[in-house]
């Protein structure tokens, strides 16, 4: 059998309706099948040659019944839930987010024949937090559909530029609700930027705390299918998430040109180089979601807008060279291939 040419592929669950893993899981859907695979209806119990889990599932026995049969398991892995452990929740809540880490690293440990990370970051944090293991791992960055994410085909520019934030949920904590209302301090009211558009799922108690702030637009939850156009209607991307793994809505505003600015932490690092925007130096522990910085990415903001046309194009620039479908096609691909020689 040609290894990726009718190879029969299940995913355990339905992508997602919002963020990042559904988005993955639609695309590498594509990917598959483009190249020839058979990809099965999600959670068949069909024969299978390779199960593809994203994260972590509980179907556990599901697996080990596959795995029975003789399936191999490639798991890709996002970061690890640490946020419960710092921030105010319902004690249930903070139970769920360790039984979902533990169940992802049972995975990882004792099910997965081979673990693909999105960032270097990743991968050092769960050898950290779970340990090593011995079996074939790869870090392989997230892409996007650079023909889908794309800059406007017009010219036309904002009389301000917009800075906007695209996030399945927006976690606006004590930290992140100084740093919007200095951002609007500075660079709305001092005439920098024109508003900041936030997208993404926020609590109604929380977005009633900017109410009196005119110029910091709540937008909603957004569809998957309206993010590319909705990208194209900002001019500088704000990534809020603080120790990010690898945010695909990065790389989708970097493909449709938008420079980005956010804080340095997580695998942020790795998919935006200096050229592309500005990314500032957290100042404080992030780990602990302490106050950090403030006028360092707000000073980071004014560099990015002071030369925007020009950071817009290297912006869409180094997508194209770094971040295409095809890229991710043939690096997974190129796993999938590994994984089925050994």
């Amino acid at each position: 059998m040609n290894t990726i040419k009718d190879l029969r592929v299940v995913f355990p669950s339905d992508a997602d309706t919002i963020g990042g893993p559904g988005t993955f899981q639609i695309l590498m859907t594509r990917c598959l099948r483009d190249a020839g695979a058979i990809v099965l209806p999600n959670g068949s119990g069909e024969e299978a040659d390779l199960l593809f889990v994203i994260g972590g599932t509980r179907k556990l026995r599901w697996i080990k019944k596959h795995k029975q049969k003789g399936a191999k398991v490639l798991q890709r892995l996002d970061g690890i839930r640490w946020r419960h452990w710092i921030v105010k929740a319902p004690f249930k809540y903070k139970i769920l987010c360790m039984i979902q880490n533990r169940i992802t690293s049972y995975i990882r440990s004792n099910l997965a024949d081979a673990v693909v990370y999105q960032s270097e970051f990743v991968q050092i944090w769960w050898d950290k937090c779970f340990g090593k293991i011995s079996k074939m791992e790869n870090v392989i960055t997230n892409g996007t559909d650079l023909s889908l994410f794309c800059p406007k085909k017009e010219n036309k520019s904002n009389p301000l530029p917009i800075l906007i934030c695209v996030e399945g949920n927006i976690e606006l904590d004590q930290p992140t609700k100084l740093l919007l209302s200095k951002l609007h301090e500075s660079l709305v009211i001092g005439r920098v930027i024109g508003e900041i558009r936030l997208w993404g799922n926020a609590l109604p108690k929380d977005v009633d705390y900017f109410r009196d702030l005119k110029g910091i637009c709540f937008m909603g939850r957004c569809k998957r299918e309206l993010v590319p156009e909705i990208m194209r209607d900002g001019d500088i991307f704000l990534s809020l998430d603080v120790n990010a793994a690898c945010p695909n809505s990065v790389i989708e505003a970097m493909a449709c040109g938008l420079p980005v600015v956010g804080y340095d932490t997580g695998g942020l690092r790795e998919l935006v180089p200096a050229s592309i925007g500005g990314l500032a130096d957290y100042g404080s522990n992030p780990w602990k979601l302490e106050i950090p910085h403030i006028v360092s990415l707000i000073d980071a903001t004014r560099k990015v807008a002071s030369n925007l046309s020009e950071n817009k194009q290297v912006a869409r620039a180094f997508a194209k060279k770094n971040f295409g479908t095809e890229i991710l096609k043939k690096n997974y691909l190129s796993a999938i291939n590994q994984l089925f020689k050994n």
